[in-house]
């Protein structure tokens, strides 16, 4: 038995399919399926049953995976413990960051982080807010950057990084005016990030806004950048919020 079998028992499970695991981890799926028959065969017993479709876990293999889980997590506490002793930042880091502030962020802030610390390995993910959470509760990412407040996160250690001011991008003239009050604009005719994103939870909230009236009936519409909002308002009219 060793780490990689135990990486691609976690991958199998995860997708549920030998070809998508053996990608993720870069094997071939012959090697990726010899190695986990390789370690049944040890075990004397099936951790996944092949005759699915999708390949389903077994209830002795999810037991399995349960343990090949705290064993892989124990030997990433052991190598960044073993960095500090040296006094060097080094290790593995699966980040998930929310895609209206990873365009900022990973060109500069992060970039430079991995510039000064060449040790550390970093896996970006960009995700909708409500993922970010799953993904810290499962497991699958060791930290994320989200807007707050936010109710859902706060069972989480937080800190802060950055603050930001709201600032209205709208296609009516208002050139004397610098601040605005959630009372003065149509809520209506709000462009929004699509559900699951922090920042549109926060606008509905304090603002109450409503379905988009200038929204074509027959067009459902999710973006999940702000830019695209941008060029809405810019087509159809309206407000959004950068």
């Amino acid at each position: 038995m060793n780490i990689q079998q135990l990486e691609y028992l976690i991958a199998v499970d995860k997708y549920k399919h030998f070809g998508k695991a053996a990608q993720t981890c870069h094997v071939t799926q012959p090697t990726l399926s010899a190695m986990i028959q390789k370690l049944e065969e040890e075990l004397s017993l099936k951790i996944f049953d092949r005759t699915t479709h999708p390949i389903r876990t077994t209830d002795a293999g999810d037991e399995i995976i349960s343990y090949a889980k705290a064993v892989l997590e124990s030997i990433t506490e052991l190598k960044n413990k073993a960095h500090l002793l040296n006094d060097v930042l080094a290790g593995k880091i699966n980040l998930g960051i929310i895609p209206t502030v990873s365009g900022f962020l990973i060109p500069n802030e992060i970039f430079d982080f991995l510039n000064q610390n060449p040790k550390i390995e970093m896996n970006i993910y960009e995700m909708k807010t409500d993922d970010i959470i799953k993904a810290l509760k499962s497991g699958e990412i060791d930290a994320g950057i989200i807007s707050t407040p936010y109710r859902e996160a706060e069972e989480f250690f937080s800190d802060f990084l950055f603050n930001e001011e709201l600032m209205i991008y709208s296609s009516y003239e208002n050139k004397d005016e610098h601040f605005i009050s959630s009372e003065e604009f149509n809520s209506d005719k709000f462009w929004l990030l699509e559900e699951g994103n922090c920042m549109r939870k926060q606008m509905e909230t304090i603002c109450h806004l409503k379905e988009n009236s200038l929204k074509p009936k027959n067009l459902e519409f999710s973006a999940s950048n702000i830019s695209t909002l941008i060029k809405m308002v810019d087509k159809t009219g309206g407000i959004t919020v950068l």
